[in-house]
Parts: structure tokens; sequence; C-alpha cells
């Protein structure tokens, strides 16, 4: 038997106000799939989709939400959609959008509040979806930023989701599973050629001499992008106490789908370039960024012995190595070494998403879900995704016995 993971407690009134808010997320991302990006509806009066008009974004809700004195149940700020086409960025999810510094400074100053009253809080991710690998790490990271602040108890971040990997596939088309397949295989076998992203160590002789030059003279972590056979674009650190997202390597990647917005791409957010940083080791947060952006390569550029002072490394989170992060979020909702605690609602009743695979349907779309992993990838789902991406019931929260061991236990043995 595996160790039973510590899940936080929650009362009956509690798990009824938080499933009632997993609706409410189904609701935003509703209203997202059927109005445009000047919040103009898409249907006709019928309510059907309007051929021609496309939404803001996909069929995606999420909210940040407090519990605390058994039942009372707060949200923060107010439930976000997806916004990718509407943002031009892969990676704008709703989870991602229900993160955003505004939203954050809101959940830390009422953290400091409650804990001046003594109270200890839970925080709960709420979201219509299961959340891809990207916004997994961005959780984790939050959860561990704030326990380190002093905002929040270990174990005490809860995240929520309705629709699983299987249901937004079979009926929105999003193939998300297949991030996480990625990663894993990336966590076993790093230099394996058949990865979604080839990450190789390079020497500063061998780069681009545009690139040699902006990083010899680099002050600060700087990570370059370049596409098109040109530096696209160069990106620095940016985090601060309510954005613990903005590494460079981030910023460059939002820099690049900026970029192609503005010089009217039809898909933005697909970048086919390479990545060049001075961080040596390859986090979740930075594999999941790219994987979403098509961006296949990540250069890790080893400087020379007169240029050390040049070679800044970046940590995705400050109590971890990027490599023991990365393996922790591959490990997925079982891990024993993750912030967060992940369950979901077996009782959700997903609309949005069938009304986004209306609109599809009606414009003829194919959808665009990144880069297609190799069936070597793939192949990680049966072995170990549905294990490590599967969530309990939140009914069972906090009364969850030790689980039968799944094949990634037995390989850590």
């Amino acid at each position: 038997m595996t160790k039973a993971l510590a899940y936080p407690k929650l009362s009956d009134e509690a798990i009824h106000k938080l499933c009632h808010l997993l609706r409410e997320t189904d609701q935003v991302a509703r209203h997202n799939v059927t109005h445009d990006n000047d919040r103009k509806s898409t249907l006709d009066e019928s309510g059907n989709p309007i051929a021609g008009r496309f939404c803001r974004g996909g069929p995606f809700g999420a909210l940040m939400a407090i519990v605390y004195n058994g039942d009372k149940v707060e949200v923060v700020g107010r439930p976000r959609g997806n916004n990718v086409i509407g943002s031009g960025i892969a990676s704008r999810h709703a989870e991602d959008q229900s993160m955003q510094p505004d939203h954050y400074q809101l959940l830390a100053t009422r953290l400091t509040d409650l804990k001046h009253r003594g109270i200890s809080p839970m925080v709960v991710a709420v979201s219509s979806g299961q959340s891809c690998t990207t916004c997994h790490a961005k959780q984790e990271i939050m959860a561990r930023q704030l326990v380190e602040r002093g905002l929040l108890a270990r174990n005490s971040f809860l995240v929520l989701y309705g629709a699983t990997y299987d249901d937004t596939f079979k009926i929105a088309q999003f193939y998300d599973a297949q991030y996480a397949d990625a990663m894993i295989y990336f966590s076993l076998k790093p230099e394996d050629r058949n990865n979604l992203i080839q990450h190789k160590r390079v020497g500063l002789d061998s780069v681009p001499e545009a690139v040699q030059q902006i990083l010899k003279e680099a002050v600060a972590p700087t990570v370059v992008v370049v596409c098109k056979g040109q530096v696209y674009v160069k990106a620095y650190d940016t985090r601060s106490d309510n954005d613990p997202f903005s590494t460079p390597e981030v910023n460059a990647i939002r820099g690049a789908c900026l970029r192609n917005k503005e010089e009217g791409a039809p898909f933005p957010w697909t970048v086919a370039g390479e990545l060049y940083t001075t961080t040596q080791e390859i986090g979740p947060l930075l594999f999941g960024e790219a994987g979403w952006t098509k961006i296949n390569t990540i250069n890790s550029v080893v400087m020379p012995k007169n240029l050390r002072d040049k070679q800044f490394e970046i940590l995705e989170t400050p109590d971890l190595n990027n490599t023991t992060f990365l393996k922790i979020v591959a490990q997925g909702y079982d891990c024993s070494g993750a912030a967060i605690r992940v369950v979901r609602d077996e009782q959700f009743v997903n609309t949005a998403q069938p009304k986004w695979a209306e609109m599809l349907a009606v414009n003829g779309e194919q959808l665009y879900n990144g880069a297609v992993v190799a069936p070597e990838v793939e192949a990680m789902r049966d072995e170990y995704t549905c294990y490590r991406f599967a969530a309990p019931d939140i009914r069972a929260a906090g009364r969850l016995i030790a689980q039968k061991p799944t094949p990634l236990d037995r390989l850590a043995r």
C-alpha cells in the first residue's frame, strides 16, 4: 500500500458551496464561447452559433476561493474564462486568468487578514475543466509561494475541477492529456528524440551571433526566442510577490505570441522557433508553456569560464531545482512531494463544451491544440497518465485511505 496523502478536510456545507461555484465556472465558460472579444453574442435568436463569428476563448472558466471556519466560502475577485483567442497567447487558460496579479494580490491580502485574526484558511482553485500541466505547474508554484510567505499552511491548497481530460477531448476536441503524456515522457527520458520538446546544452560559440551578443551583455537573466531566422524576442525576469510566473523564459514565449499578433498572424499562439536560455534545467512551467506554443527546441547555453558571471540560473519555484519540480508535476496527483491536492466533482454537468462543439461544427473548424506528440509519447497514457492524473471525488476529501500502488509507485521503488 502507498502512504495515504493528506487532503484538506471539508464540511458537507463547504463541499456543497464549492460544487455550486464549479457550476458558476461552467456558466462563465458558456458565456465565453457564446460571446466575442467585444462582448457581442455569437448566437442567433434561436441560440445557434452564427457561421463566421468566433468567441473570445475556449469553453473553460475558473476562479479562486477561500474556505475557513468550517463552511465559510469566499470567492476571490471574480470568475474568469479562457482568453487564448482574445489575447493571442497560447497559455491564457481560464486558470491562468484566475491567477493574474490582481487576483493574486486580493488573495494575499485576504489571507493576511485571516492570519492576523488567527484563522487558518484553505485556498481552492475551481475550474470547469481539468487543468493542463502548465496550469497545474502554476497552481503548484502559487501554493508553494503562499506557504513560503507564511500565508497558508502546508496541504491547504486544493484544486477542484469538473470535466476530465477525456470529457474535453470527446466533446470539445481539446487533447490536453497529451501534454501530461509529454511531461511524463520527458521526466523519464529527457534526452529521447521522441520528446515533444528537444532540450539541448550548447556552447556559447555555437549559437547565432546575435544571441551570443545579447547573452554576453546581459546583466540579469535574459532569454531569447529565435524565429523566422531572426532574434524575435528577448525577455527578462519580471516576477513579483503577486506574479510568481513571469520568468524570463515565460515572458519570451508570451512576447513571441504578442509579436505574432501585432504582425497580423492568423494564429499568433503558434511560435515555430527556438528558445535560448542560460538556465540549465527545464522546469514544468517552461516545458508546458513551450509545448502549447510549438517551440520545439530549448537551448541551454553553457557560458565559457570567462563569462561564468553570465551563467544565470532561473528556479521556477524557490524550494526546488527545476528537474525535481518537473518530476513532481509529472508524477501527478498522488505525489507526496506535491504542494496541492486535486479533486473533481463526479456529478458535474458540462454545458459549455457542447456549445463549443456546436460552434466548431458550424464554422467547419478543426481545433488547434498545440503540437502533436509522438506515438511513443502518447503510449504513456495507458501505463502512466490515466493513473497519475486521476482525481478522487470531492465528497471523499478528508476521508481518503491509501490507494493501491500505481505503475509509477512500483517504478519508484
